[in-house]
């Protein structure tokens, strides 16, 4: 964010904490999961073991990401009347950063179950290489992405970051075996 607010207008910038603003009325559900979620998880996994805390797991992030999934057509169809109520008529033109802010929305919605696998199992080494290689996608693109294509360049690196953590750490957890069927951890 520090970078788009040195290269975008300060426009643009707006314009993405406009999109933040109205997602964090969406990642208050996130927080109460994230106290929710982990605790219970923890719960399962000792009295059930590892099937048990997949189908929990399984369950949790479907129940979250239903509902997150629904923000994207909803936002496809309602972006400028939402921004209009919020933010007035002026903002309608950013009404897209919406949508790009729903698909954000819905991959924290699947890296709160991963996480959650995660950190239950005390194998926390993927999630932190998610995040280096995540990082270093930002430290590398995020100039030539907003310098050439400007708040949806912002936009793209933001939600890039995103599903690159989780994929890093998807891979790295699976090749670590954390996924198999017969994993007694």
């Amino acid at each position: 964010m520090i970078l788009a607010a040195v290269i975008l207008s300060p426009i643009a910038v707006g314009a993405i904490r406009i999109g933040q603003n109205i997602a964090q009325l969406i990642n208050v559900i996130l927080l109460a999961a994230e106290n929710y979620i982990p605790r219970t998880a923890a719960k399962i996994y000792k009295a059930g073991g590892i099937n048990k805390l997949k189908v929990y797991l399984v369950k949790s992030t479907l129940y979250l990401f239903a509902p997150a999934l629904a923000l994207i057509p909803l936002t496809l169809l309602y972006s400028d009347f939402i921004i209009d109520l919020v933010y007035g008529n002026e903002f309608t033109e950013f009404s897209f950063v919406l949508v790009w802010f729903a698909f954000m929305t819905t991959s924290l919605v699947l890296m709160t179950g991963l996480r959650t696998y995660l950190r239950v199992l005390e194998q926390t080494k993927p999630w932190f290489l998610g995040y280096l290689i995540s990082s270093l996608f930002s430290l590398v693109f995020a100039y030539p992405l907003e310098i050439t294509f400007g708040l949806n360049g912002a936009l793209f690196g933001m939600t890039a970051a995103q599903l690159i953590l989780i994929l890093s750490a998807l891979i790295y957890a699976k090749k670590l075996g954390l996924f198999n069927e017969n994993l007694q951890a």
